[in-house]
This record gives structure tokens, C-alpha cells and sequence, in this order.
């Protein structure tokens, strides 16, 4: 048996393709449900360690979902795009990219790419002033600490980390359920019928052709959305007139990122020192 072969849907032509990641996407969606539901549970009951782990596992869960929506809007040619857009399936960071993209707010493609590559970075430097300390990629250090007790080493210290930091004693006071936007974005699209086979079919035929240049603003992207729901309805695949479901589809389902390089930057250590070394010097004299 192979596991994580989700790169062996690039082998299917498309009529094949659409009904695997038809599938897919369904049984997804389905999981997300039922994630869904314990993480509102969770939260009612004030039981904070389990409420974080399983709202970082929605997340990646919805993502995924969105990781298949852009194979599936992503040009087959060349073939190399597509397989690399299918390996994010099962990237942490891509996964976590996919998610982060729904709490911005960027003008144009260009900027959403911006703001991705900050986030891409495998450490930085932040603190009261900006450079105080050295951190690793914030996604994925974040990711482990929700999940995991941890002993590291930074800068000559060594010290352990549990994912009780995490723990929000305002939360205490909360026992209602505020879902993610990645997910209210995910549960739109599966409403709309965007995951049967003909549906993905419809957005192939729409999308692929369509180029994200660094210019391609917003309401181009919203315009794109309009026109998706259109076709849909028009070929009678529209699987809801519900307006809040349409209305976050058109204002709020983001660029393709298919065509960017989302993989980890590679950061000297060193250099971050020798930053934060200077800022403290101009900053003293």
C-alpha cells in the first residue's frame, strides 16, 4: 500500500480526475462536519487543549478542500504546475498558507503574494522592539505547540514549551463557537454544488485559461467568482439560491495560488543576529 499518493491523481485525464477529486472533496467536507461539530462542543464545555488541536485540524481539513479546488482551476500544462499543486495536499505550511490567506485583505494578486512570502519565512525576527528574538516559521512552529510538549534549544538556552501557553483564560468566559473563515468559505463552495464532477468540469473550463498576474486585482478575482456561479446555474449545477452562500463565494474566495512558490525560505541564523546586532547599535547611539 501507498499512503499520501494524492500526487498519483496527475496520471487521470480529466474525466477521471473530476470524479476522484469529486470524492474527495466530498468525503473532506464530510470530516470537516464532523470536526466541526466536536470543536463547538469543545468550546461549550471550556475544554480549551482539545478545542485548539481540532480547530487547527478544521483548518487544515478546509484547506485541503481548497488545495483540490486549485488542482482542479490550475493549467495541466505544464504538467510539473499541476503535480506541484497536488503535493500541497499534505504540506503543513501550504495547508497553513491556504488557511491564513482568509484573514487578508490584499488589492490585487500581487500583494496577496506579498503577504504569503513574509509567512514563508523559516525564521524571523520579532519582540517589544521587533528584533529582540529569533522564531522559527510561525505557521508551522504554532501548528506543533498547539498539539505538543516540546523541549528546544534557542540561543544557548534551553527550555521546554507545552501547548498550555496557548490556554486563554478570557476563553473561560466564552461558550460560543466563532467558525474560522476558511471554513465558511469551504462550506459555501460544497453548498453551491462545487464538488460534484460536472461542477468541476465547469470550473476547469473557466479557470484554466485565466492568467494571475501580480495586477490582477480583486474585483477581477470577484468578477471571476460572479461569472463561476453563472455558468453554474445556467447548466443547472447551482445547488443552492441561498444568498449569504453566494455572496461569500463572490466576495470571499481568494486568488489560485497554484502558480506561486509557497515552500519554505530558507533563513541564515547568523544574519538575523547581525540585524539584530546593528538595530541595537544605531538604536543606543
Amino acid at each position: 500500500m501507498k499512503t499520501k499518493a494524492i500526487k498519483d491523481l496527475s496520471q487521470l485525464t480529466d474525466p477521471y480526475l473530476f470524479t476522484q477529486v469529486s470524492e474527495g472533496l466530498n468525503l473532506i467536507f464530510d470530516h470537516m462536519v464532523s470536526i466541526e461539530a466536536d470543536v463547538q462542543y469543545l468550546i461549550e464545555q471550556k475544554r480549551q487543549c482539545g478545542f485548539n488541536i481540532l480547530e487547527a485540524i478544521l483548518k487544515e481539513e478546509a484547506a485541503k478542500f481548497l488545495i483540490l479546488l486549485d488542482a482542479i482551476r490550475c493549467p495541466r500544462v505544464p504538467p510539473d504546475n499541476f503535480s506541484k499543486q497536488l503535493g500541497r495536499f499534505n504540506d503543513h505550511l501550504a495547508k497553513g498558507i491556504y488557511a491564513l490567506i482568509y484573514d487578508f485583505c490584499p488589492g490585487t494578486f500581487g500583494d496577496l503574494y506579498q503577504m504569503i512570502k513574509r509567512e514563508c519565512h523559516e525564521y524571523y525576527l520579532d519582540g517589544p522592539n521587533a528584533v529582540d528574538w529569533i522564531f522559527k516559521n510561525e505557521i508551522l512552529q504554532t501548528r506543533e505547540e498547539h498539539i505538543y510538549v516540546d523541549y528546544i534549544a534557542s540561543e544557548g538556552e534551553h527550555m521546554w514549551l507545552t501547548p498550555k501557553r496557548y490556554y486563554l483564560p478570557e476563553m473561560a468566559i466564552f461558550t460560543s463557537y466563532l467558525r474560522p473563515q476558511v471554513v465558511k468559505v469551504v462550506t459555501s463552495l460544497w453548498r453551491a454544488g462545487l464538488a460534484k464532477p460536472d461542477a468541476l468540469s465547469l470550473l476547469a473550463n473557466n479557470w484554466r485559461a485565466l492568467q494571475m498576474t501580480d495586477d490582477f486585482t480583486w474585483r477581477q478575482l470577484r468578477e471571476c467568482n460572479i461569472k463561476t456561479l453563472d455558468n453554474l446555474e445556467k447548466n443547472n449545477l447551482l445547488t443552492t439560491q441561498d444568498e449569504a452562500v453566494c455572496a461569500t463565494i463572490i466576495n470571499e474566495w481568494a486568488f489560485p495560488l497554484y502558480s506561486l512558490d509557497i515552500r519554505i525560505i530558507k533563513v541564515d541564523q547568523e544574519n538575523l543576529k547581525a540585524t539584530r546586532e546593528r538595530h541595537n547599535f544605531d538604536s543606543y547611539y
